[in-house]
């Protein structure tokens, strides 16, 4: 059989040139071409990439980001800073591999995102009364709602009390939160929102401010007496006056008066009334206890008590005797003072 004449030149060839020239050249194109954008990172905020490129006996490379051999042709690299086409969405890089026989394609692709993701509303609540107003706890509930981001989608959550944006790395970036613990003073604090997409992109704050109140109110008087006469020690009816001096932060306050000792649930603002001015003792002549708690807006609570002496049961009289201081005559007397008993 006859020998191929020519692979046989082709091979004298190749062995000639790397001869005089000191340069191999390969017989088949180049294998195993790949293309890796940042590391293979799903998105990027940025059009500036870099590309990780490999193939085995590639020379020269295309890189375009059309099509495959669309690009400028230069020499093999294994890495390469690229730009993307500008405008959000998914971008395929596309890279020929070349060598003098031939040439392989590889693609990778990657989404730019540089579009902000949108904060939505924060809400901040009480935890225990659901006031969003007020607060006697620093640690308070959370609601996010409304939040979105149209390409990469949301990656984590920042609540702080600065309104700065936080850094990338910060460690306090959460999944989405539902409780913040409060680090301010007590008055009204404002917790700011922040929202970090995948593609590393912070939205602006969104914010909320509740008022934080751990003082207890102070009850610097409380007083209560007979309607009519304003003794505070005895009455002879059942509906008396009520005087309340009281003391706090904040500006308004519920009451609770009651003849029963047990303390109201400072968290039911269906028990708590306007500042009171009479109360109703309970029935049955005795000495009555009149409790009264104070509760501020930030739902913390004082008591105290007063007592009275109810008396409504008139002295009984069965007799009364007028004499004569000297003859003890109990008909007539010529003095005008005279003795007087009474039975």
């Amino acid at each position: 059989m006859a020998r191929p004449v020519g692979k046989f030149f082709t091979k004298i060839t190749v062995v000639f040139l790397f001869l005089f020239t000191g340069f191999i050249f390969s017989l088949d194109p180049p294998t195993n071409g790949s293309v890796t954008i940042n590391s293979n990172d799903f998105y990027v905020n940025t059009i500036n990439v870099n590309l990780s490129l490999y193939a085995v006996d590639a020379t020269s490379i295309n890189i375009s980001n059309t099509d495959f051999g669309a690009g400028v042709t230069e020499s093999y690299a294994t890495n390469k800073s690229w730009s993307l086409v500008e405008g959000d969405g998914q971008k395929t890089v596309y890279t020929q591999f070349i060598n003098e026989s031939g040439n392989i394609n590889a693609s990778d692709t990657i989404t730019l995102d540089t579009t902000a993701p949108n904060p939505g509303v924060l809400t901040v609540r009480d935890m225990t009364n659901g006031s969003g107003q007020f607060t006697n706890g620093r640690i308070v509930s959370v609601n996010i709602s409304g939040e979105s981001d149209g390409l990469s989608g949301i990656a984590k959550y920042y609540i702080t009390e600065n309104n700065s944006a936080p850094g990338l790395d910060d460690p306090a970036w959460q999944d989405k939160p539902v409780t913040y613990n409060i680090l301010s003073n007590e008055g009204p604090v404002t917790l700011y929102l922040f929202i970090k997409d995948n593609a590393a992109n912070i939205s602006t704050h969104a914010f909320y401010t509740i008022t934080l109140d751990l003082t207890v109110p102070v009850i610097d008087a409380f007083t209560i007496k007979d309607k009519t006469s304003g003794n505070e020690n005895y009455t002879n009816e059942i509906v008396i006056s009520v005087d309340v001096t009281e003391a706090g932060v904040s500006a308004s306050y519920g009451y609770y008066i009651s003849g029963n000792a047990s303390a109201p649930n400072g968290d039911n603002n269906g028990i708590w009334i306007n500042k009171p001015d009479t109360f109703t003792l309970s029935n049955g002549d005795a000495v009555k206890t009149v409790y009264l708690w104070v509760r501020d807006e930030g739902g913390n609570t004082a008591g105290t008590s007063r007592t009275i002496t109810l008396d409504t049961t008139s002295p009984d009289v069965t007799s009364i005797t007028l004499t004569d201081q000297t003859y003890a005559n109990t008909n007539y007397s010529n003095a005008a003072l005279i003795n007087i008993n009474i039975a």
